[in-house]
């Protein structure tokens, strides 16, 4: 943090020299911003609503519940999932990405059909992610359903295009001609 304005209501509560790592917003953490801009809208976005900044005197942050997708420098979106067994969405692929939110989810506004699934965390239970393998988009599903009683999981999110290009052939230089 460069300046505080002295209008800010945070004046006396955060110094200068601090790092801004995320935003606490309800039922939503974003963490880790490649942009100060995407955290300024996300401020103005939620006036209205509760937020608390996640700031600390050290340049990185180091979320240990999400293991190693924590050392990602992509903005990570923790939401807080509700204990139903229909959450409202559908995922496709490896990596999964969000394919489909439906407009009766209580994650409308918060999930977007594109963002991929860095982790599932459920408490008492290990991470589902990447480095835990079968990290494809019927598994997942397949644990979200098998825990959808347990309080506070979190689907964790990254901006992406879940959707895949299309593939050539498996041959060598498939795009490239030699005469």
């Amino acid at each position: 943090m460069a300046t505080i304005q002295p209008s800010s209501p945070l004046l006396n509560q955060i110094s200068v020299g601090l790092y801004v790592h995320g935003i606490s917003l309800p039922q939503t953490e974003v963490v880790h911003f490649s942009d100060p801009q995407h955290l300024m809208q996300l401020i103005q976005v939620n006036i209205a609503n509760p937020r608390r900044l996640l700031v600390s005197s050290l340049p990185y942050y180091g979320d240990m519940s999400l293991g190693d997708s924590a050392s990602t420098n992509t903005t990570l979106y923790k939401h807080e999932l509700p204990a139903t067994s229909n959450i409202g969405i559908a995922l496709k692929g490896f990596p999964p990405f969000v394919s489909f939110v439906s407009p009766s989810s209580p994650l409308v506004g918060r999930l977007h059909g594109g963002q991929v699934v860095v982790a599932v965390l459920v408490p008492g239970r290990p991470i589902m992610n990447l480095e835990s393998g079968g990290f494809r988009a019927d598994k997942v599903e397949e644990y979200l359903l098998s825990t959808c009683t347990v309080m506070n999981r979190q689907l964790v999110l990254k901006d992406g295009s879940g959707i895949r290009p299309k593939k050539g052939s498996n041959a060598a230089f498939d795009d490239c001609i030699i005469s």
